[in-house]
């Protein structure tokens, strides 16, 4: 079964494989069966939820601006979409792209490869000798890739990871996943990347304010990630984290808090660094300093991150690769002359013969087949049945070999022992109870061991199917031998066609010569061209030089900090540093009068923020006062009310009807008569002496009761009980006092730790207010800086603007020249093409003229010899095929 689909911009019909080779969240991928122009691409059909209006307008936008490949047909950088796929009724299936194959570059960034991949990937584990070397190319390769990228103005990948990277061996490599990635148009945001990966991206992110749209500079920071893990196979933030940062475990915690291993302060940050980060020592001060901008400096500020093109001279100056570096900069100098549509005759022309040609690729067909011809190998494996087979055909063999060693090693054994062989001989066998003990179980363990390996021999010699399997064996080994003649036959046949054959080899030299002599002008000629190319280049650098001077001479007048600026690159690369040493010095300095003003000047909710926690800390400790000052009261309120309790427990007014037990006019009286005495409180007395029926007074004064009551004896014992009960409720009291004293000090304790703890809480929510009103002053200072020199970056386009546009009208007027130039190259091609197939076919002409006079060489491998061969071959494998179905 297959799925038809409909190609938006060409209108081919697309068939595709219904079952997808490889499928993901977003789609599924299927191979192209037709067109067959389209066999090197791949479909991707997203799920029908994915299939929406504006995917469909994203991937016809990245369709209309593709990244320029560096060569045409090289090996894809980029697996970019080349069509939009549509149903027969014109609805949005997905597109297509091309078709890629290799490792993850995920495999590289681990600290050891796996064993089962082959030797090729092997030499790039991190222990190999030259994998340092191979590593960096595959790093500036990289880097290469997100400079193009980022060079068009329009692209951030956004979701950069070593997933979305495929690698071959050899060190090329291929983005994927590009429907992912942000578009921008004409500077606004167009289409937004749907994901990103925590481990790989860059510290803004897990800001508050999360950025709406991602900066080249988001990049930046995951290829610096991804490059730390290909050189030393380890995160840059994998590492144990010291107090207070001991709770943040995972890789985007860290990278939110700051802490790359190498930070100036790693000592007071870490508590364990893995060991392969120590590898981050051996590079030049070049890369580490491009790591620290990365990870250290660009924490706060993103445009301190170093651009790709950095990365790719760090790498170069690591590599040491001259051609390599020249490279680069031709393409460099391209890219500033805009001369992408034009390319030397030599990168344009294809090669005159695709591969050289051997000898015999001029032999006619037959001859070329017979000195290519073997003998054609028949494999069928042998069945478990058949193995058993053999191995059964050959168990008396084995039975009778058996018995035989075992008789010789008995005999070896007693000739080497003659001791062992004199005692049984001469002592046990002697005895008749061990002669009876050897009879009886010789004959019992004789049929048990010997009969049913004797019966199992001679049922396998006297088997049917035996007989029919050799029969068999010999049929197919009688086929071998006649197959083994013929083959010995046609060897010998071809060994004398090919010392015939070797007398043709001068006329084949002779061609050789004549056509390097006609490659050599080719090349010649080739150069020629590619001279005159280069000294059109020299040309435009001669326009450019004129156009550009006053143009810059303006601009420099403009700015004058782009007084050294030698074109437009070097003032925006200038103008970029300028940028990077404004934000690092306004993030370094000391805050003055400048932010104090700033702060007066800031917004009502910033700057009532101050008053708001000023006057919450006021009400708070105002509130604490008011508890103190409540606690006190409360305090002697309770304290009092215990007092006053007693008091009245002790007042003889109030508590002689329930101690006296008399009536009220007696005890009334009685009352009277001892306040008239001086005695009005049970806390005026020291002791009772019952039988006198004294009271005794704490002053020292004695008071006899008979002078105020005839029942004297028996009112002081009720005096008494009323004595000992206030010294009881005396006792009582003390202790409440002490629990009142108690839980108030213990209501202070809590109400004074809150204070205290209220104090460094205000303090950090100060401090707080004072980072962020900080943070906001240098925040709106660094906006200030990049927009200034956005203002000045602008001022420097519209420069480059106007020089494109007269340099334009150059190139136009020029154009013809570079045309004629390349019709002068294709017509210098299409000449010694042709004479180079001319001079092929005349050899061959000729050489086939004179082997058709010597066919009888091919004698043997006339029809009918084949077809015998052929006969035979079919026979021998219908043997084989009944042998290895053969079941017992």
């Amino acid at each position: 079964m297959s799925l038809i689909c409909y190609a938006k911009r060409t209108k081919d019909k697309v068939q595709l494989q219904e079952k997808p080779f490889a499928s993901g969240g977003e789609g599924s991928l299927h191979r192209i069966k037709s067109p067959s122009h389209w066999r090197g691409l791949v479909a991707k059909i997203y799920h029908r939820p994915k299939r929406t209006k504006e995917r469909e307008e994203k991937i016809n936008l990245l369709i209309k601006h593709p990244p320029e490949e560096l060569r045409a047909g090289q090996w894809p950088t980029f697996v970019w979409p080349r069509d939009i796929l549509l149903t027969q009724d014109g609805r949005f299936l997905g597109f297509v792209m091309p078709f890629v194959q290799g490792k993850k570059l995920e495999l590289l960034c681990l600290p050891k490869l796996p064993k089962k991949l082959n030797p090729s990937w092997q030499r790039l584990a991190l222990d190999q000798k030259n994998s340092r070397e191979l590593r960096l190319r595959i790093a500036f390769n990289l880097s290469l890739a997100i400079y193009r990228l980022h060079q068009t103005d329009r692209y951030v990948l956004v979701d950069l990871k070593p997933e979305n990277v495929v690698l071959q061996s050899n060190g090329q490599l291929a983005l994927v996943d590009m429907d992912s990635i942000q578009i921008k148009e004409n500077g606004e945001l167009k289409f937004m990347a749907p994901v990103a990966t925590p481990e790989y991206s860059a510290p803004e992110y897990y800001k508050q304010d999360k950025p709406k749209s991602f900066a080249p500079s988001w990049d930046n920071f995951a290829l610096a990630v991804i490059l730390y893990k290909l050189l030393l196979g380890i995160h840059p933030y994998a590492a144990s984290a010291a107090s207070p940062n001991e709770q943040l475990v995972s890789l985007h915690q860290k990278i939110e808090a700051g802490l790359f291993v190498h930070h100036s302060e790693a000592q007071r940050l870490f508590k364990i660094i893995p060991p392969p980060h120590q590898g981050f020592l051996q590079f030049s001060d070049a890369l580490q300093s491009l790591f620290i901008r990365s990870f250290v400096d660009g924490h706060n500020l993103p445009e301190l991150r170093p651009l790709a093109e950095e990365w790719c001279w760090a790498l170069l100056e690591e590599l040491k690769d001259p051609e390599l570096k020249q490279r680069f900069q031709q393409m460099l100098l391209q890219q500033g002359l805009q001369f992408k549509r034009l390319r030397r005759p030599s990168d344009i022309l294809p090669p005159l013969e695709k591969e050289e040609k051997k000898w015999s690729d001029y032999l006619p067909r037959d001859y070329q087949l017979a000195l290519a011809w073997k003998m054609p190998q028949l494999s069928y494996p042998k069945s478990a049945q058949q193995i058993n087979l053999e191995i059964n055909m050959d168990s008396w063999g084995n039975f009778i070999l058996s018995l035989i060693a075992t008789l010789a090693t008995a005999v070896a054994l007693l000739s080497s022992f003659p001791a062992i062989y004199d005692w049984m001989s001469k002592d046990l066998l002697q005895y008749p109870y061990w002669q009876i003990m050897l009879i009886i179980q010789g004959f019992f363990a004789f049929p048990i061991l010997i009969f049913p390996v004797i019966i199992r021999g001679i049922h396998q010699l006297v088997h049917p199917k035996r007989f029919k399997w050799k029969k068999l064996k010999n049929n197919a080994q009688k086929l071998q031998n006649e197959l083994d003649q013929w083959d010995s036959k046609l060897e010998k046949s071809k060994s004398k066609l090919v010392e015939f054959l070797k007398t043709e080899l001068p006329p084949f030299q002779a061609l050789e010569r004549e056509s390097k002599a006609i490659k050599l002008s080719y090349q010649e000629g080739l150069q020629r061209l590619d001279l005159a190319f280069e000294e059109l280049l020299a040309q435009e650098q001669e326009h450019k030089a004129v156009i550009i001077a006053p143009i810059l001479a303006q601009l420099q007048t403009e700015l004058p900090e782009l007084s050294s600026a030698h074109d437009f690159k070097s003032a925006l690369e200038i103008l970029r540093k300028a940028e990077q040493n404004e934000l690092l010095a306004a993030q370094k300095e000391e805050l003055g009068q400048e932010f104090h003003q700033f702060k007066a000047m800031a917004q009502a909710e910033k700057r009532l923020a101050f008053e708001r926690l000023a006057a919450e800390e006021k009400r708070f400790f105002s509130y604490i006062e008011e508890q103190r000052e409540l606690l006190q009261d409360r305090q002697k309120q309770d304290i009092q009310a215990q007092h006053n309790s007693l008091s009245r427990f002790k007042n003889l007014k109030a508590g002689y009807k329930q101690h006296l037990h008399l009536s009220a006019r007696d005890g009334f009286s009685l009352i009277l008569k001892l306040n008239e005495a001086g005695f009005h409180s049970m806390g005026q007395l020291d002791d009772i002496n019952i039988p006198k029926a004294q009271f005794i007074f704490r002053d020292g004064r004695v008071l006899n009761l008979s002078d105020f009551s005839q029942n004297d004896v028996n009112l002081a014992h009720r005096f008494m009980h009323w004595l000992q009960a206030c010294q009881k409720t005396e006792r009582l009291t003390e202790l409440e006092l002490k629990r009142i004293d108690k839980f108030y000090a213990k209501e202070r304790e809590e109400l004074e730790a809150k204070a205290r703890l209220a104090v460094p809480k205000f303090a950090k929510r100060k401090a707080d207010l004072q980072q962020q009103a900080q943070d906001a002053f240098l925040a709106k200072k660094a906006q200030n800086i990049r927009q200034q020199y956005q203002e000045k970056r602008q001022q420097v386009r519209q420069a480059q603007q106007r020089f494109s546009q007269e340099m334009q009208l150059v190139l136009e007027e020029r154009s013809p020249l570079y045309q004629a130039l390349e019709e002068e190259a294709k017509q210098l091609q299409k000449k010694h093409k042709e004479q180079l197939n001319n001079l092929a076919h005349l050899h061959q002409h000729n050489l086939h003229q004179k082997l058709q006079e010597e066919r009888h060489r091919l004698r043997d491998w006339q029809a009918e010899n084949m077809a015998q061969i052929e006969i035979t071959l079919q026979k021998k494998a219908g043997i084989e095929q009944q042998l290895s179905a053969y079941q017992p």
